[in-house]
């Protein structure tokens, strides 16, 4: 199972040994049934070595941990490796090379490996096609339907109207807002203040995610929450420390 976030390998692994299935971890420096070292180990070597040690049933990984450092974790896993079937999470982001690189190893000693992903936002906005991967769609289950049969909550939305924000001046980059243009415009603490105090009171008492387009506004708007109310808000982002993450996301919890 490849997926690109390290919560979600955690949160995965947790699932499936919750299910009696045993689960190894390729992550910085865990490693899936073999301890650390220096020289690349083929998989189908694992079982033997050291007598103790055996490979789980399921693998996830980190695609970034595969590739990096010279895809040395990759090559790994032997090019006559006996997985039957990889599973990509977010699959959208499956025509990257990195996951091609993953893919295209597997296959060339397993041909038959089926190649199953899944993803709630299959509309990429580059438009490079998920065809390059995928055969076909094997199943579609539209949010509606999720609503329906309980699995979703259905939405309720509250539009603030903020007189002073406008989006006029950002590009478009591969369909979405351009990051500097967007960068810009936030850059305003008068703004963000605009945004912040409807912010609270909408959220009243309740444990609340914000999402913001980079980290510099994330940082000024928990901030500015914090003047409002004390010691509030955290900020989390692509580069916080691994420990940090965990302890943040246990306090959310």
């Amino acid at each position: 199972v490849i997926v690109h976030r390290a919560e979600i390998v955690r949160q995965l692994a947790s699932q499936i040994r919750a299910q009696g299935i045993s689960v190894g971890i390729e992550m910085a420096e865990e490693y899936s049934g073999v301890e650390p070292t220096s020289e690349v180990i083929p998989f189908q070597k694992q079982n033997s070595l050291r007598g103790r040690w055996s490979r789980p049933q399921v693998v996830v990984a980190s695609v970034q941990t595969l590739v990096s450092s010279g895809a040395r974790r990759l090559g790994a896993i032997s090019k006559d490796n006996d997985f039957s079937i990889c599973i990509i999470d977010e699959a959208h982001h499956a025509p990257a090379d990195s996951y091609r690189k993953v893919v295209n190893h597997l296959k060339e000693g397993r041909p038959d490996i089926k190649v199953c992903g899944f993803t709630a936002t299959p509309q990429r906005s580059d438009k490079v096609a998920m065809g390059s991967i995928f055969d076909h769609v094997g199943y579609q289950y539209e949010i509606k339907q999720a609503i329906d049969d309980g699995y979703l909550v259905r939405p309720r939305v509250k539009y603030v109207v903020v007189q002073e924000l406008s989006y006029e001046s950002c590009r478009t980059t591969a369909g979405e807002l351009n990051g500097a243009d967007l960068h810009r415009v936030f850059d305003n603490e008068l703004l963000l203040h605009k945004m912040v105090s409807p912010t609270i009171e909408l959220a009243g008492s309740d444990s609340t995610v914000v999402f913001c387009p980079n980290v510099d506004m994330a940082t000024q708007f928990a901030q500015i929450l914090n003047r409002h109310r004390n010691d509030c808000a955290r900020v989390v982002h692509a580069n916080t420390p691994v420990d940090e993450r965990k302890h943040l996301f246990k306090q959310y919890e």
